[in-house]
């Protein structure tokens, strides 16, 4: 199953996309920078995976996670 996270912002610089999932990397003033962090980690745990496509005009974040036997996806 795959769920995408769109947005329609001015996309993320290449120098700060490296380091987006590492701990501690934020932007914003009063960020503590895990959010993406434990997000990846959650999901990686339950044997998925999630990825980052951004560029000028938007950034789609997708989550990929494994189906069960005899779910619909």
């Amino acid at each position: 199953m795959d769920i995408s996270i769109t947005d329609n912002g001015p996309g993320i610089p290449e120098d700060v996309k490296e380091h987006l999932f590492s701990p501690y990397m934020t932007t914003r003033k009063k960020g503590t920078g895990l959010g993406l962090f434990l997000t990846k980690q959650i999901v990686t745990a339950h044997k998925g995976s999630i990825s980052v496509n951004s560029f000028p005009g938007g950034t789609v974040f997708t989550v990929r996670l494994p189906a069960e036997d005899g779910e619909v996806t």
